[in-house]
This record gives C-alpha cells, sequence and structure tokens, in this order.
C-alpha cells in the first residue's frame, strides 16, 4: 500500500527560524511571539506560490504567444500575495504564545526532514486523486485534449488540499471570534477563487505540448512513499 504525498521545498533558513520558534513556545518564552511566527509562516506561503506558480509564469512568459497570459498570471499572483502579507500576520498576532503553540507543532509536525540539507514542506493526497491526473496525462499524450480541463481540475483539488491542511486547518484550531473569522473566511475564498480561475484558463490556451508541460511541472511536487 503506498500513499502520495505532495512535497515542497522550504528555504532551510525559514524552517529554522521555524523551528526556533516553536522550541520557544513550546518551552514558555516569556516573550510574545505572535508577531515572529505570524512572519515566518507569511514567507513559508510566499516560497510555496513562488515554487508552485511563478516557475510556470516564468516559462510561459518565454513564448511570444503566452507573454500577455503570462504577464496577467504574475498580477493574479501578486493579487494573492499582498493578501496573505496583510492578513496572515494580523490574524497570528491577535494571540498570546499558549494559544499559538498547537498551530506551530501542527505546522512543523508537517515537514519531512529525511533530505540533507532539505526542508520539505508534506501533505497527503488521495492515491485515487493521484492516479485520476496520471490518466488525464496519458489521455493527453494519446491527443485527448478533452482531458486537460480534468487534468486542471484535479491540480486545483491537490492545491485545495494544501490550503485546507495550512491556512484553513489552522485558522479553525485558532477559534477567531464571528467578525474576524467570517473576514477571514472571506480572504481565503478571494485568493483561491482567483488562483482557481486563472489554473482554470490555462486550459484555454493549451496545447497537448503546453498541457503536458503543466503535468510534469505540479506532478514533480508528488512523491509516493510506501506506508
Amino acid at each position: 500500500m503506498t500513499t502520495q504525498n505532495v512535497h515542497l521545498k522550504i528555504h532551510d533558513r525559514t524552517y529554522r527560524e521555524l523551528e526556533d520558534i516553536n522550541t520557544r513556545l513550546n518551552h514558555g518564552d516569556g516573550k510574545d511571539l505572535s508577531k515572529d511566527l505570524g512572519q515566518v509562516f507569511t514567507e513559508i506561503t510566499h516560497q510555496v506560490l513562488d515554487q508552485v506558480f511563478m516557475e510556470l509564469i516564468h516559462a510561459n512568459r518565454q513564448q511570444p504567444e503566452l507573454a500577455d497570459h503570462a504577464d496577467e498570471a504574475e498580477k493574479v499572483l501578486g493579487q494573492i500575495r499582498e493578501q496573505l502579507q496583510k492578513y496572515m500576520p494580523w490574524a497570528v498576532g491577535m494571540f498570546n504564545n499558549d494559544r499559538l503553540t498547537p498551530v506551530s507543532n501542527h505546522m512543523v509536525a508537517h515537514f519531512d526532514l529525511s533530505h540533507p540539507k532539505t526542508s520539505l514542506l508534506r501533505y497527503a493526497v488521495p492515491n485515487a486523486l493521484v492516479q485520476s491526473m496520471l490518466k488525464d496525462v496519458e489521455r493527453i499524450q494519446q491527443g485527448d485534449l478533452s482531458a486537460i480541463d480534468s487534468m486542471l481540475k484535479n491540480i486545483i483539488e491537490v492545491i485545495d488540499l494544501g490550503v485546507t491542511e495550512f491556512i484553513r486547518k489552522p485558522k479553525s484550531m485558532l477559534k477567531f471570534n464571528f467578525v474576524v473569522d467570517k473576514t477571514l473566511n472571506g480572504v481565503i475564498h478571494l485568493v483561491t477563487s482567483i488562483g482557481y480561475k486563472r489554473i482554470e484558463k490555462m486550459g484555454q490556451h493549451s496545447s497537448p505540448q503546453l498541457a503536458m508541460r503543466y503535468a510534469e511541472h505540479f506532478q514533480k511536487f508528488i512523491y509516493a512513499k510506501s506506508a
């Protein structure tokens, strides 16, 4: 039996900062660490966005027929980054160290440190979803362009599982009051909606070759691991 995990590279320096804050939180450090933790969480999010999306944007910009779409995608990514930079430190900063400790532990527990000098943030993906993606890739390789939309929907589902693991779950753990919780739900809905719509638009401009590039890019983050 195998499980599938998405692995995202995080700068080792960033992980060490998180690890240090987490250790201090669990040891009852008297200093308010909410600002430091909020900044580290935001930095991790930015690094994830850059490797998942920016690499594709840069590759597409090299092709004249896709340059305009790449510029539009980068603007969308900038909007997402701005919202995260505005709200993530603000939300985390509302709580004292005791309330933040479980969330910090949650994040640290999702790092895979088994690779030398590499810090990998990981989360589980149902094997059935991965197999569905692989079937879509096979259909695209055989010239079936109708599989592109299905593949992109599966990619969105994989990404949304990460959003749930690292944004929705931590938000739920912090138990915000009604007004703040509603605000954050609106922000999460906004950033995911504009991001997912941008991914769906990829299908409108995809040749089989371009679709394969998208598939190969997203597949490289997924590893099979013996359970």
